[in-house]
C-alpha cells in the first residue's frame, strides 16, 4: 500500500486530489459529503487555506482518503490498514493538530494511531450522525411564514444569532460567517412578520447539497419555525439535486427526531474528537 501525497496549498492540486479520488468517495457520497465538500472548496477558491491531502492507494485505486486543513484532520472509511498508514503519514508531516472528524467505528483505527504517533491525546468527543433526504414529507402542520433569503440589512441581527448557534451546538466560530453567506445567497430566513429562523446551504458533491445552522432564537421556539424551514429549503434544493444531507448532535434527540419526520435518514455515524498533546 502505498500514500498519494498533495500536501501544498494551490488550487490546482486540491483538483487533482479530487479527481483522483473522487470516484472513490462518490461511491458512497452521502456518507463522504463533508469530505468532497472541503475538497471542491479547497479545489476553487482562489486562495485556499494550508491544508495537506493524502490517499491510501493499491493497485485498485483509492482505499481511504484523509484531509488536513485548519488545524483539523478528517478521514474517509476505509480497512484498517488504510487508515494507520494515513495517520503515520499525517503525524510523519508534524502539523499541528487539534481535532479530529472520524467515521465509525471504521475511524477508531486512525484515531488511535494518529493519537500514538503524534503523541496527541482525545480530551472529549461531539457524537453526530449524518441524515440524506430524497423525498420531503411536509410537516402536518406547517409554520405560518415564508423562505426568503437573508440580505445586508439582516447580518448584524444574524451574526448574534450565530454567535448563540455556536454556543448551543459546541463548535468554533467563523468570524462574518453570516455577512460571508448572504454574499454568496447561501443564508436563508424564515419570516413572518420577523426574521424567526435560519438555515443555509453550508456544501455540496455533484448530486447533492448539505443544510448547516439551522437555528431558531429561544423565544421564538415550538412554533414549527425550523421544522417547515428546514422541509421547505430541502424541497426546493430537491428540485435541483439529487438528495440533500444535514449534520446533526446525537446528544439533541428534539432536532433528530424532527429531521426524521421530514423524511431524513441515517447515513452514518462521525466523531468530531478535540485533541490535545
Amino acid at each position: 500500500m502505498s500514500v498519494a501525497r498533495f500536501g501544498v496549498s494551490v488550487s490546482p492540486t486540491a483538483g487533482r486530489f479530487l479527481t483522483a479520488t473522487q470516484g472513490f468517495l462518490e461511491a458512497d457520497e452521502a456518507g463522504n459529503c463533508l469530505l468532497l465538500s472541503i475538497l471542491d472548496r479547497l479545489a476553487t477558491v482562489a486562495v485556499p487555506p494550508p491544508h495537506h491531502l493524502a490517499a491510501a492507494t493499491t493497485a485498485r485505486g483509492p482505499s481511504a482518503v484523509a484531509i488536513w486543513r485548519s488545524q483539523r484532520a478528517m478521514v474517509s472509511r476505509g480497512p484498517a490498514r488504510a487508515l494507520i498508514t494515513l495517520a503515520e503519514d499525517l503525524a510523519s508531516r508534524r502539523l499541528p493538530t487539534v481535532g479530529a472528524v472520524i467515521p465509525l467505528p471504521d475511524g477508531e483505527a486512525f484515531l488511535a494511531r494518529l493519537s500514538a504517533a503524534a503523541g496527541l491525546a482525545p480530551i472529549s468527543r461531539q457524537h453526530q450522525r449524518l441524515h440524506r433526504i430524497d423525498r420531503v414529507t411536509p410537516p402536518a402542520h406547517p409554520a405560518p411564514g415564508s423562505l426568503r433569503l437573508a440580505h445586508k440589512a439582516d447580518v448584524p441581527g444574524l451574526e448574534t444569532w450565530l454567535d448563540a448557534f455556536c454556543l448551543e451546538a459546541r463548535i468554533e466560530r467563523t468570524p462574518n460567517h453570516a455577512a460571508t453567506l448572504v454574499g454568496l445567497k447561501k443564508l436563508f430566513v424564515w419570516q413572518t412578520d420577523r426574521p424567526v429562523a435560519i438555515a443555509a446551504v453550508v456544501g455540496g458533491t455533484r448530486q447533492s447539497k448539505r443544510i448547516g445552522l439551522v437555528f431558531t432564537p429561544v423565544a421564538e421556539r415550538g412554533h414549527g419555525y425550523a421544522s417547515t424551514l428546514v422541509a421547505t429549503l430541502s424541497a426546493r434544493l430537491l428540485t435541483k439535486t439529487r438528495f440533500a444531507t444535514l449534520v446533526t448532535d446525537l446528544d439533541n434527540p428534539v432536532s433528530n427526531r424532527l429531521y426524521a419526520r421530514l423524511g431524513y435518514q441515517p447515513c452514518g455515524d462521525i466523531d468530531s474528537v478535540t485533541l490535545q498533546p
